[in-house]
């Protein structure tokens, strides 16, 4: 599992969880705190919302569509969609996410095959279980205020003494399970000469039932070995992750 993806789905998890206030976030404020989380070591470009390419290139359509916020380096590069909606995220936002993302990797079929993209939706609302079993089968990592996303998991479960502290026979199956949905697009989608070749998840209902399943149960287990093992760390870095978001939107006011 990539550090850098579950560094950034941590905070985008404890953003959504802790760092909301009361009510819903305005939307572009919202955008604007999300991309806070991607100013960090080994991602050296940067795109906020209002453009309508990506870093300069446009999609292979040659439609203008508007990521929320992106970032890129020797680590690899993030393509992130924030919702802060009443009812959720619906099906509808995972779709025209995949879209937007599929037209502008085909845009980029030159280079993009030698670099690693995750694409990461972040809403401020919890997502309902058909809208988390979709985003597993498109392979983007849903980053909400109800359970420690996937990336988080499976970076706990790969340190050798996590059954120390959690169930084991949880934690392998969601090495199992888990880590397809947290590839990068090139595993999924395979640029072979100048072809584009989707390799989909196969699964059954039951494999998707059980990840839904053991995300919420390994939540639950995680936020008990903080509480039991480590007090007061999650607070300490959502204070620091309060203090970045409020200096970007002081500096943007």
């Amino acid at each position: 599992m990539s550090d850098l993806l579950a560094e950034i789905s941590l905070d985008a998890f404890l953003a959504a969880r802790y760092c909301v206030g009361d009510g819903l976030p305005e939307g572009r404020a919202w955008e604007r705190a999300v991309g806070t989380l991607l100013y960090r070591p080994g991602l050296s470009r940067h795109q906020h919302a209002g453009l309508t390419t990506l870093f300069g290139t446009p999609s292979v359509s040659g439609c203008a569509h508007e990521l929320d916020a992106a970032a890129s380096g020797w680590r690899g590069s993030l393509l992130l969609e924030c919702k802060a909606l009443g009812n959720g995220v619906a099906k509808n936002d995972v779709a025209t996410f995949e879209l937007k993302t599929f037209d502008y990797y085909c845009g980029q079929l030159d280079t993009v095959a030698d670099d690693r993209w995750w694409r990461m939706l972040v809403s401020a609302t919890p997502a309902p279980n058909p809208v988390r079993a979709l985003c597993f089968r498109l392979g983007i990592v849903l980053c909400e205020p109800g359970r420690f996303p996937l990336p988080v998991l499976l970076h706990v479960a790969g340190n050798p003494s996590a059954d120390d502290v959690l169930p084991a026979v949880k934690l392998r199956e969601l090495v199992r399970l888990g880590e397809g949905p947290c590839e990068p697009m090139q595993k999924r989608w395979r640029i072979i000469g100048d072809e584009v070749r989707l390799r989909p998840v196969r699964w059954s209902k039951q494999d998707t039932d059980d990840l839904l399943w053991l995300q919420t149960e390994l939540s639950d287990d995680l936020f008990d070995v903080y509480d039991t093992h480590a007090p007061g760390r999650l607070d300490r870095r959502v204070a620091r992750l309060r203090a970045q978001i409020e200096a970007r939107e002081r500096s943007y006011v």
